[in-house]
Parts: structure tokens; sequence; C-alpha cells
């Protein structure tokens, strides 16, 4: 556990004897990884992530309330913004527009998406407000896993995690 902290970390690490077996494939580690987030990183897109999750349920529970649709639609797009702006701590706005429609986040982009249109029209041309509560949960899911494939070791426990579901 300690390796993999001074790996992510980059701190103090030193390659001895006992560990250029193990990584001996990779003779030399670079000083900035660029596909490994740094904690801070990570920590700013958690904040990020629920305050956008947050602020979209705020929204979706006000559609229940008196004037629902003006305040379910402030707090659901406020929310929208701040949860799509977290991943920007993971990667560059220029490196999101680059890779979210690559293989890899193809199925999460595309069902986020998806989610966030039908939360809408559920909101103001459905008028469910249980449904678009549902949606919207929904597009979190996807974003959420859409967030998990820029942190290589999330990537790896999600797939593991369907893996031993689906068995």
């Amino acid at each position: 556990m300690d390796r993999l902290r001074r790996a992510i970390s980059r701190e103090g690490y030193d390659v001895d004897d006992e560990e250029q077996s193990i990584v001996s494939h990779q003779p030399t580690i670079p000083e900035e990884p660029l596909s490994t987030p740094k904690p801070p990183n990570v920590k700013g897109f958690t904040i990020f992530f629920l305050l956008g999750l947050i602020f979209s349920l705020v929204g979706s529970f006000f559609m229940f309330g008196p004037n629902g649709k003006l305040l379910f639609g402030v707090f659901y797009s406020v929310g929208n913004v701040t949860a799509i702006a977290s991943t920007c701590f993971l990667k560059s706005p220029a490196g999101q527009m680059k890779k979210i429609f690559s293989r890899s986040r193809l199925t999460s982009a595309i069902f986020m998406l998806t989610c966030l249109v039908l939360t809408l029209f559920a909101a103001y041309w459905w008028e469910t407000p249980g449904l678009s509560t549902f949606f919207c949960l929904l597009q979190f899911l996807a974003l959420t896993v859409y967030s998990f494939t820029f942190i290589p070791a999330a990537r790896e426990a999600v797939k593991k995690f369907f893996e031993a579901c689906a068995n």
C-alpha cells in the first residue's frame, strides 16, 4: 500500500533492488505522469461533483412545490454546470473536449447527455417531478462512470465491481 501511495504522490520514490524487479519493464518513471490525477485534483473533482449533485437534486425536489419549474431550471442548470466542470479537475478542458467521445467514454457520455435531455423533458413537457428526479439520478450515475474513466485505478475497480455483479 505504501508503494501505491508513493507511486501516486511521487514523493520520495526511489527504486531500490527489491522494487526494481517489480517494475523492471518500466526503467524510468516520469516526474509528471499524464494519466494519473494528483490527489488535490481528485479532491477538487469530488467537491465540485457532490455540489453539482446536491444542486441538481434540490432542483428536482423543487418541482414538487410552487414555482417549481423556475426553481428547477435554475438549480438543475447550476448543478449540471458544476458537475460537468468537476471533470476539468481530472483533465484539462481542452483534454475533455478531445476525449469526450473517445471509445472508452462514448457510452457513458451519450447516456449522460440523453438523461440530461430526458430530465428536462420530464420536468417541462411531461410535467412529472418523480420522473425528472429519476432521470437526474441516472444522469449523475452516468457522469460518475464517465469521470472514472479518467482515474485508472477507479476504472479497474468499477470493471471488477460490475464483473462481480454479473457473476
